[in-house]
């Protein structure tokens, strides 16, 4: 019988980097247009999480497509806090770290296509060394506000709760992605709700990935 052919060891997926100079120019530009574009929004922050207070680390989740704003309020209501977000390993995600880089954030790079195990250790050990992680539950690609269960089983791996972040436009574009992006429109009222940290990891994933779906699709109050 012959030998047994040992499996080849998958190589390790290297990041589009972020420091090209291409990439630095595309970031730096991209960031000073969304903070002009923000002047024209009337945009504002419930904080009911206290985030001027709270200690300890939490994962703030968000929709995909309610992206465009939360720069401004990393910038606005959390600058103290250490922040990193988590984009993919591609060029776009080095885009998106570079523009995190101008606002102060930090970044993860990763997906569940690529770099997944190297991601979740670096997430890990981000919050567990007392930084927010920033993560949108339908991301990379859907389905549009459905939550997976990557952000609960986060939370339940490191303790960590999670912080639900609503945002609504009164008036905005619409774009025709998978996950129809949001822009909102000029002079547009712009309501961004920090919810408090929710502990998960009594109830199933199922149940927790629902409950997360709901705290992130309930309007707030006007």
């Amino acid at each position: 019988m012959p030998p047994e052919t040992p499996s080849k060891k998958q190589p390790r997926f290297t990041p589009v980097p972020d420091n090209t100079f291409k990439v630095r120019v595309t970031g730096f530009l991209l960031a000073w247009g969304i903070r002009l574009y923000c002047l024209l929004l009337r945009i504002r922050i419930e904080d009911k999480a206290g985030l001027d207070v709270h200690s300890g680390s939490v994962i703030w989740a968000y929709w995909h497509n309610r992206l465009f704003t939360l720069p401004l309020v990393y910038r606005r209501a959390a600058r103290h806090r250490s922040l990193f977000g988590l984009a993919s390993a591609s060029k776009d995600g080095a885009i998106i770290s570079a523009i995190m880089k101008r606002f102060g954030m930090g970044c993860v790079r990763g997906s569940s296509s690529k770099r997944a195990a190297q991601a979740l250790v670096e997430c890990r050990r981000r919050l567990l060394d007392g930084s927010d992680l920033g993560i949108t539950p339908d991301g990379p690609r859907g389905p549009v506000h459905v939550a997976a269960p990557g952000v609960i089983q986060l939370s339940r791996l490191t303790g960590r709760p999670v912080m639900p972040v609503q945002v609504t436009c009164s008036r905005m574009w619409q774009l025709k992605s998978w996950d129809r992006f949001q822009i909102p429109k000029p002079f547009s009222r712009v309501t961004i709700t920090v919810l408090p940290p929710v502990h998960f990891g009594a109830g199933s994933i199922e149940e927790e990935c629902l409950t997360l779906q709901r705290l992130l699709s309930a309007e707030p109050p006007a």
